[in-house]
């Protein structure tokens, strides 16, 4: 009796996981962690329980086998769920928050004004910006530049902080690990200098050191700002 017990919870678990990523492929969230061998991996695993499935059919109605009985039922069972709205929004909503933790950041905000995540670093020019988001762990997330209108930069600085968790998720697969130290700003390739600062207060937030290889050592204590000549 455990074991029908174990292949119907086991059978049930995977179905409705399934379930609920097949069903939410429209999510910016779903659909940017079902990228690549990811997007492989559940298909194989959809066709897998249909398999599954259509052979435990086989012996129920040929062989009359009805030890199979527990494991149709927990792969029929999830379709009738997902018929009750409640309960698909609910899974739905459990995916897209495990989901965000996995494949998003915590933002900090600038440790001077404590309000702004947003932060930039000039070219070495001093022509032109280009903007990050700086995670929990002090390293940095490309958002571009305001000019280019494909970049999510544009969109974070033309909205109050209050949209911020919002511009999060639907940019999540435009934004891009802050490593590079040549970018195209203004339409042409340019070299980024290290100090980054903040948008809102334009404190210089990062030590003398500056930003190295998409992580920034942050200075806590002492506010500078930029001087503009």
């Amino acid at each position: 009796m455990l074991a029908y017990i174990i292949l119907f919870v086991v059978m049930f678990a995977i179905k409705c996981v399934t379930l609920t990523f097949v069903k939410n492929k429209e999510s910016t969230v779903v659909s940017t962690f079902l990228s690549g061998t990811n997007l492989i991996f559940l298909n194989t695993i959809v066709w897998f329980l249909r398999l599954t499935a259509m052979s435990q059919f086989y012996l129920l109605v040929v062989d009359n086998n009805l030890t199979v009985i527990p494991i149709i039922v927990g792969f029929i069972l999830p379709n009738i769920l997902f018929w009750f709205k409640g309960i698909k929004a609910s899974l739905s909503d459990l995916l897209v928050r495990w989901l965000k933790s996995v494949i998003g950041h915590k933002y900090k905000t600038c440790p001077f004004c404590h309000e702004s995540h947003l932060f930039f670093r000039y070219t070495e020019d001093l022509t032109a910006a280009y903007y990050y988001l700086l995670t929990e762990d002090d390293s940095l997330v490309g958002i571009g530049d305001f000019e280019n209108s494909d970049h999510p930069a544009r969109f974070f600085l033309s909205n109050d902080e209050s949209h911020f968790d919002e511009l999060v998720d639907t940019m999540l697969p435009y934004m891009l690990p802050g490593m590079d130290e040549v970018v195209y700003v203004g339409g042409r390739q340019q070299r980024l200098a290290r100090e980054l600062y903040c948008v809102d207060c334009q404190a210089r937030v990062s030590e003398d050191s500056g930003v190295q290889f998409g992580e920034v050592l942050l200075r806590e204590h002492r506010r500078e700002r930029r001087e503009w000549d």
